[in-house]
């Protein structure tokens, strides 16, 4: 099954300039909770998934993963072996994707993406329903060699799951499972005031006060209109990880970046945005905000200060679907694991 609202991106090590261009439509979140005891209709031994208004119950065995695109055929480390031969759950594309023009194998419905069937896995997708380009996929049933792919509309999210067979007896409970929500079970809201294009400021709440926490949810969003919803993904962090990440915060020097405004418009913060919700004994609830998908007003910010983006604070905000997936060089270096010299 294709992911339909694609964008062609270069590959990170291809960058030379000081801002990394490589905008996507990504990510989603997850809970991990038992949905057994509730009137879900979902298969047994699930989690929860949430993608802008919408969760859904998944089985807790399908991780994250993403399909075989357009650049199958690409030359990369791992070649076809990249691709997952496990069921999982897939958002919209976070990832790069090499503009070549990879040959048709056999004429394939558009439906159902444009990689061959034999790199094809079984997996539930969850789209944009308001995203201009690339085919639509119609609410039902559609057949291809053996293969099905069920789509079905709710909110602003069309919830598909690809079937070879293997997995029919979880289709329907994964589809009827899926649910309009104001925010996920984690407690991210679908519609955040973080996601303003005029970089607003959380309450401010100062986080040098905060001595522990219990844990640390970490709600990624796309920014835009605050009335739609735009959440991206979610992660939640507890115990000792959360606290962990506490330190490094408050650590961080005050201050913000990395930054390099020159290479950015003066309104340009980024098309993605954290929003970090801390659950402390001591001090209660409060939020910081982290900007990092621009070149300009970058940093944790309490509301008080601003702090940098250093190593030790901003490595364990991704995972669990929450991406990085744009930015700066010097955010990608100092943000993300593969990097040399962060």
């Amino acid at each position: 099954m294709g992911t339909r609202d694609r964008l062609v991106r270069w590959t990170i090590p291809a960058v030379v300039a000081s801002v990394l261009v490589v905008v996507a439509g990504v990510a989603l979140l997850t809970g991990t909770r038992d949905r057994a005891d509730e009137p879900t209709g979902a298969a047994h031994d699930t989690r929860t998934v949430t993608y802008r208004d919408v969760s859904l119950d998944v089985p807790r065995a399908w991780g994250w993963g993403r399909e075989a695109g357009p650049d199958w055929c690409a030359d990369v480390p791992g070649g076809e072996r990249r691709f997952q031969d496990e069921p999982f759950v897939q958002l919209p594309p976070g990832v790069v994707v090499l503009a070549i023009a990879c040959p048709e194998e056999e004429v394939v419905p558009a439906a159902f993406g444009s990689a061959p069937p034999r790199l094809w896995t079984p997996h539930v997708e969850l789209a944009d329903t308001d995203v201009e380009g690339g085919p639509r996929v119609p609410d039902g049933a559609s057949t291809h060699r053996g293969w099905t792919l069920t789509a079905r509309t709710v909110g602003d999210v069309q919830v598909r799951v690809l079937d070879d067979g293997s997995v029919t007896d979880l289709v329907q409970p994964i589809l009827s499972s899926a649910r309009v929500v104001e925010r996920s079970p984690e407690g991210c809201e679908v519609a955040s005031p973080a996601v303003a294009p005029d970089r607003p400021r959380p309450g401010p709440a100062d986080i040098t006060a905060v001595g522990a926490v219990s844990s640390i949810t970490i709600c990624q969003y796309r920014r835009g209109t605050y009335a739609r919803p735009g959440l991206l993904a979610v992660r939640r962090l507890d115990g000792a990880p959360a606290q962990t990440l506490l330190e490094a915060i408050k650590q961080a020097p005050v201050g913000g970046g990395p930054d390099d405004p020159a290479n950015c418009a003066e309104d340009d913060f980024g098309d993605r945005v954290l929003a970090l919700h801390l659950e402390s004994p001591d001090a209660g609830r409060s939020q910081v905000y982290v900007g990092y998908a621009s070149c300009r007003g970058n940093g944790f910010d309490d509301g008080v200060a601003v702090r940098e983006l250093t190593r030790d604070a901003c490595l364990p905000l991704w995972g669990e679907g929450v991406e990085l997936t744009g930015g700066s060089y010097e955010v990608f270096r100092r943000c993300h694991d593969d990097m040399p010299g962060g």
